[in-house]
């Protein structure tokens, strides 16, 4: 229970990073900034409904405990269901979670927030997690598990750049500019 509850505080975290971040993403694009949070609430969304699933795994095993061992056969039916739900819900929010990454790389590149190489190095190793870990399993077959580990990197390099260095935002465009650059965007 206490994992679940820390998964949903990891859930909200993303929020109040989009929250923080809507500002310095709003001076280059409102709707880039508007993305990052979209998909902030939807990755605390599919969380919330993966903490179901690992409720509901745990009290299926403590029912199981209390005298399910009467009928082992209808446990191991509704274990294997209640499991395949939750390994669908868990592969789905990854997916979202990739999604909220590759939009925070793409954003930091696209702005030049921090060197374009760190941000390109770090939707390489979203779309290396995603075609490793989520897209497989979603396609019916079995993850590379060691790709499990490549976002780490990624995120290792850019918050220790963002530490010490922080955002780079001595180009950022006056706001009637960005404006301006946006409409143009179309």
């Amino acid at each position: 229970k206490v994992a679940v509850f820390l998964l949903f505080a990891n859930g909200a975290l993303t929020i109040g990073i989009a929250i923080a971040a809507f500002p310095v993403f709003r001076a280059y694009s409102y709707s880039m900034a508007l993305w990052f949070l979209a998909f902030s609430i939807v990755w605390f969304s599919m969380q919330a409904v993966d903490n179901i699933h690992i409720l509901s795994m745990l009290s299926l095993s403590q029912q199981y405990t209390q005298g399910g061992a009467s009928n082992p056969e209808l446990f191991a039916a509704l274990a294997t269901a209640v499991r395949s739900t939750r390994r669908w819900a868990h592969y789905t929010e990854l997916l979202v979670i990739d999604a909220w990454f590759f939009v925070f790389y793409i954003s930091l590149f696209r702005f030049a927030l921090v060197p374009r190489a760190l941000a390109g190095f770090g939707m390489i190793m979203v779309i290396v997690h995603t075609t490793g870990i989520t897209l497989p399993v979603l396609a019916g077959y079995s993850s590379v598990l060691v790709m499990a580990y490549s976002m780490t990197l990624s995120y290792l390099a850019l918050g220790t750049w963002l530490v010490v260095k922080g955002f780079n935002e001595g180009h950022r465009p006056l706001r009637a500019e960005a404006h301006e650059v946006e409409l143009d965007r179309g």
